[in-house]
Formats: structure tokens, C-alpha cells, sequence
């Protein structure tokens, strides 16, 4: 405590210091603003001298299982990113599929699987009825524009 009142103190008596000198001076004319400069300057170095005379080391806290589990939870965060990211795509691929069905005119679902190494499509399960030709119409579209191979859609009446 008694240092917190001597830090004070000093601020408190630097202040009136500066104050006075300004006052007596003038902080106009010639020089006034590199007096305005000295005196922040005193003021700034009073206010951080405490600093290089504390010791730090005792506040560094180390627990062996805190790079543990910060690690893990990078890697949760990670692996959630990826999850989210391939739901997403799932979708988007799953409303570029419905969207092409409604211009067809077919009704149908369409639920679409990820390469889990790559996050590419790779198969498509549509439940509907269509037509042959809507049927193949839609396949081509899937197989240009997602690049799911034929073999990997199924038809689910």
C-alpha cells in the first residue's frame, strides 16, 4: 500500500512541477512548445517508471495440461469449422439440384454426401418421381455442374 501512495505522491508532485513551470513560463513564445513536450515527457516517464523496477516472473502461471488443452480445443474448433463448411456445401449443392428440378418441373428431395478427405460431392440421393427424361436430364445437369459421377446417383422413388 505504501507503495501506491508513493507512486502517487511522485505523479501528484510532478504534476506541480510542470504546472508551475508552464505557469511562470508561459506555454506560448518562444519555446513554449518544447516546454508543453518536456513536461508530458516527465510526466509520461513518472507514470511508467515503476515498471522496470517490478518483477513479472512471479505472474507467469504454468500448467502442464493448459498447452493440452488449448491444443484441443484449436482442434474441436477446427474440426467444427470443417463441419459447418460441410454442411454448407451440402446444402448449396442440394439447392443447385432443386433448382434445377423445379425447372424440369420435378418434385423431388435431394440429400448430397461429401468426400470427407476433399469436401467434393461425390453422390446424390433424390427422392421423387420423374419422368426418363427428367430423370436423365437432371443426372447430366448434377454431373456437369457438381461433378458427381452417374454411379453416384440414386433414385429413391
Amino acid at each position: 500500500m505504501e507503495a501506491i501512495a508513493n507512486y502517487v505522491l511522485k505523479l501528484v508532485c510532478g504534476a506541480l512541477v510542470c504546472g508551475l513551470i508552464l505557469a511562470i513560463t508561459g506555454s506560448d513564445g518562444p519555446g513554449g512548445k518544447l516546454r508543453v513536450m518536456l513536461c508530458g515527457m516527465f510526466l509520461a516517464f513518472l507514470a511508467i517508471s515503476p515498471l522496470r523496477e517490478m518483477d513479472l516472473s512471479g505472474l507467469r502461471y504454468t500448467d502442464p495440461g493448459l498447452a493440452a488443452q488449448g491444443e484441443a480445443l484449436a482442434a474441436a474448433g477446427t474440426n467444427q469449422a470443417k463441419e459447418a463448411m460441410a454442411d454448407i456445401i451440402k446444402d448449396q449443392c442440394g439447392a443447385y439440384i432443386l433448382n434445377k428440378a423445379g425447372e424440369l418441373g420435378v418434385q423431388l428431395s435431394a440429400q448430397v454426401e461429401l468426400n470427407p478427405d476433399s469436401g467434393a460431392p461425390v453422390s446424390a440421393v433424390l427422392t421423387g418421381t420423374a419422368t426418363p427424361y427428367e430423370k436423365e436430364a437432371l443426372a447430366d445437369y448434377i454431373t456437369q455442374t457438381l461433378g458427381i459421377e452417374r454411379s453416384g446417383i440414386q433414385w429413391n422413388p
